[in-house]
């Protein structure tokens, strides 16, 4: 069996990142698209510019990501045919080897990121009505902290 490997992105891969972005959106009942696909794309390329991005290949292929603002989780996205095979554990552990605190925010409605995230060690910190975030949906915020 290949082994996922977490490398630095490639500029080359904003386009494979932003297909990823369009699959969730696209597979995500209710998942309103606010962006297209291009706007996608290139939000993927600046997240690389601004250096946040790690991606996880599989045989030299992109099949998810992780980008972070310091200690903010920004995304993290799984290609649809790469999900459940511990790609999202893979990039979590990357990201916890460099960080000694995380954050992040799930959708109230994505029970999946949801049991993810606490099955990482992630606790919730509180909830909002979502006025603040593009989709205008409720989330969630989660915290982890090394030393707990």
């Amino acid at each position: 069996m290949a082994e996922i490997v977490v490398t630095d992105p490639t500029s080359l891969d904003a386009g494979k990142i932003g297909a990823i972005l369009s699959e969730h959106v696209d597979m995500t009942e209710w998942h309103p698209r606010v962006h297209s696909r291009a706007e996608e794309i290139h939000f993927a390329s600046r997240m690389i510019a601004l250096g946040w991005v790690r991606v996880a290949r599989l045989d030299g292929a992109v099949i998810g990501f992780l980008a972070c603002d310091r200690h903010d989780i920004v995304a993290l996205y799984i290609h649809s045919g790469a999900q459940r095979q511990g790609v999202g554990k893979t990039l979590m552990l990357d990201a916890k080897q460099s960080k000694a605190h995380l954050t992040a925010w799930s959708y109230a409605q994505n029970i999946q990121a949801q049991n993810f995230y606490q099955s990482e060690g992630f606790t919730e910190d509180h909830r909002t009505d979502g006025c603040q975030n593009d989709l205008k949906l409720p989330d969630i915020k989660y915290t982890w902290n090394h030393n707990t």
